[in-house]
């Protein structure tokens, strides 16, 4: 019995020590996991110049503390950075806040430590200010076309901008604090890039944002010209042109003293294109000639064009046209220009019918008149320079120019979607200036200086 009992002691006292050892392996272990460490939600926190946390971030940086309950201590780099722990719902957190930045981008760094000497650890968080001043972009390529670029200004105080151009104009050049500037950038009509420096200036600090605008196209090549020699003809309803209205009459002399160019062809869409920047045409086609474009897009058109090339681009007279559509002085008396056959100088209605459709066809295809000009006759009337009068009078004029003023300008050369009698040489119609039509073109003449 006594055997029996000292063995149950024994066995107790065994049991006694094993769980003293489990409790020295348990402090053990204790000490060695997370021991005095901090951890932080983020490590970098971006802020604008007004102290406010760019990129989403937030301002409050949420930190792990083990063991929960060490005191923490919180120290910044810079005097502009402070950093406050706050506890909120027994969590801690680390709140960051900045003075205004008045000058360029700057750093700091903030520790969230815990413990002394060599056994101190914890987290640093990097905190990133930017410059007072900052625009943006910072650079603009623009095409030689009309445009308008937006720029925004950041900035906690006043500031300014210099260095606007004639064709690089400003919505404004100085304001306070935050502000969206727009930026006007004029057509290019010279063959040259050009450039401009915009220089924002805030205290001592500066910020150049640098415009560049492509060259224009070079488009004076594209247009070809037949030189057309002065001389006298008959004007209007002459024996040849049966079937005149009443308009074209009455048939008179017409003296043209100087020498002038005239397009060999009517203006095309890809022409048209070049200097507008657009197609407005019913029917797609390069080398088709433009449409639906009416006298007032047309001058419009022409001032364009002259400003970019140095020329004196214009609309024919009525009669300089006509002359021409004649063969000039190389005239056979022909019904349409450059035939009596009208099939093979024209598109008229019986033939531009292509997939069902009555269309503008490409311009010189059919066979041009006395002095090498094409579509004279059909494809599209052509605007010309005068104004509208019912009738001729049958007196001799030199270098006629129409009337001084009217509510429509000429039409010469019928279309496509028109019968043959509307396609002779001799025959007028007549729209507003504003009128836009599928079958309305023109053709450009110059001055010999």
């Amino acid at each position: 019995m006594k055997l029996f009992n000292r063995f149950y002691i024994l066995l107790f006292a065994l049991g006694i020590l094993v769980f003293a050892c489990k409790e020295d392996q348990s402090a053990a272990s204790f000490q060695d996991v997370a021991y005095y460490k901090v951890k932080a939600a983020a490590y970098y926190v971006n802020f604008d110049a007004h102290g406010t946390v760019t990129d989403d971030g937030q301002d409050i940086v949420e930190l792990t503390i083990h063991p929960n309950g060490e005191a923490v201590t919180i120290t910044s780099s810079e005097s502009w950075c402070q950093g406050t722990l706050i506890t909120v719902d027994s969590k801690s957190y680390l709140k960051i806040s900045t003075d205004p930045n008045l000058g360029e981008t700057r750093t700091c760094t903030i520790e969230a430590m815990v413990g002394k000497g060599a056994d101190k650890q914890g987290a640093i968080i990097r905190i990133t200010q930017e410059t007072s001043l900052l625009v943006n972009p910072v650079s603009i390529l623009s095409s030689s076309e009309l445009s308008e670029y937006d720029l925004t200004v950041k900035s906690v105080g006043t500031w300014t901008v210099s260095g606007e151009q004639d064709w690089c104009t400003l919505s404004h050049t100085s304001g306070e604090g935050n502000s969206t500037i727009q930026v006007a950038i004029a057509e290019n009509i010279l063959l040259e890039a050009r450039n401009a420096s915009l220089i924002f200036t805030s205290g001592d600090l500066s910020v150049t944002v640098s415009v560049s605008q492509m060259a224009a196209l070079p488009i004076d090549d594209s247009f070809e010209f037949v030189l057309v020699n002065a001389g006298t003809f008959a004007m209007g309803a002459t024996p040849e042109q049966t079937g005149a209205a009443a308009n074209e009459k009455e048939p008179h002399q017409v003296t043209l003293t100087k020498n002038y160019y005239l397009g060999k062809y009517p203006v095309t869409q890809k022409q048209w294109a070049l200097v507008m920047g657009n197609s407005p045409s019913m029917f797609s086609g390069d080398n088709k000639p433009v449409e639906t474009v009416s006298y007032t897009d047309v001058q419009e058109f022409i001032t364009k064009l002259n400003a970019r090339t140095g020329k004196n681009y214009r609309l024919p007279t009525e009669a300089e046209w006509e002359y021409a559509a004649r063969g000039g002085n190389q005239s056979k008396g022909y019904l349409y220009s450059g035939g009596n056959t009208i099939a093979t100088v024209a598109w008229y209605d019986s033939n531009s019918t292509v997939n069902g459709l009555k269309s503008t066809q490409d311009v010189g295809t059919k066979v041009a008149n006395e002095l090498g000009i094409h579509d004279m006759s059909g494809n599209v009337y052509e605007w010309v320079s005068d104004w509208y009068e019912a009738s001729f009078s049958a007196d001799a004029v030199i270098d006629p120019t129409g009337p001084a003023t009217g509510t429509k300008h000429v039409l010469k050369g019928g279309s496509y979607r028109n019968g043959a009698s509307n396609l002779r040489v001799a025959k007028r119609a007549s729209e507003a200036e504003t009128t836009k039509s599928d079958n309305l073109g023109f053709r450009l003449a110059r001055s010999i200086d």
